[in-house]
């Protein structure tokens, strides 16, 4: 599917990530599970505070060693640049 179609949701979940950060997001390209972010809500991220933190991607792509997003929209645009194009669905 090109890069024009593909479609990105968002599916708030709870992530039992071993500390406070909790709040995560399932990443879903065109209905396939394709990445998990968690939101730092913790004070100890510092200015990263607020950020969503990528904790794993399914598949071909490898991510970048922490890679951590200031908004959902930033993520979107990571996982259009990075996952739509290396096989994803």
């Amino acid at each position: 599917m090109s890069d024009a179609t593909s479609r990105i949701v968002f599916c708030p979940t709870l992530v039992a990530a071993g500390n406070k950060d909790v709040d995560g997001r399932l990443v879903m390209l065109n209905d396939h599970l394709v990445a998990v972010l968690v939101r730092l809500d913790r004070e100890e991220h510092g200015d990263l505070m607020g950020h969503w933190s990528l904790e794993a991607t399914f598949g071909p792509a490898a991510p970048p060693p922490n890679q951590v997003f200031a908004t959902l929209d930033d993520a979107s645009v990571w996982v259009q640049q990075n996952l739509t194009r290396r096989g994803k669905p």
